[in-house]
């Protein structure tokens, strides 16, 4: 009983010395690393609310590989296995992804071969589907697309509005 009272004793004096020194210097390094951890202080918010964070879909365009556009051309997406079709409308497309405005979708990370009509001219091209927000729509992402299927969406990209 004596031995289990030292012990406990000593696993505390080390721990609060671990939690006086740097994460490198401790063998309780997963303990120490939440004392190292850099405060967070109200100080570094913007103070005038128009330097706030903008909307949630120009907060990321930086980062976005490929730049978006709108459409509205007629969308058909076809689960391959069960061969349920999806009818909508592409709102929005780049060159890996598009957006398809639908009330019934297809679940997230299903594929399912997409086919959308703008006038005459068509683009068909498998496609995960990486988002659903019900009611609204989905979000996917271009799958293996054909180098004449990817020569139609740039060209129908050269005509469109950036967002």
């Amino acid at each position: 009983m004596r031995s289990t009272t030292n012990s406990t004793v000593a696993s505390l004096d080390g721990l609060y010395r671990c939690l006086q020194m740097p994460a490198y210097e401790c063998e309780h390094s997963t303990i120490s690393l939440l004392a190292t951890l850099p405060r967070c202080d109200t100080y570094d918010l913007p103070s005038d609310p128009s330097e706030q964070v903008p909307d949630a879909g120009s907060r990321f365009a930086h980062r976005r590989r490929f730049p978006r556009f709108t459409l509205d051309a007629h969308a058909e997406t076809i689960e391959p296995i069960e061969k349920l079709r999806f009818l909508g409308r592409a709102i929005e497309i780049s060159e890996g992804r598009c957006f398809i405005a639908l009330s019934d979708a297809p679940p997230v990370n299903q594929i399912v071969q997409l086919r959308i009509e703008k006038g005459v001219e068509t683009f068909g091209t498998w496609a995960k589907v990486i988002y659903n927000r019900p009611g609204s729509g989905i979000g996917l992402r271009f799958i293996a697309t054909a180098h004449d299927e990817m020569t139609v969406l740039k060209t129908w990209l050269g005509r469109l509005e950036r967002i």
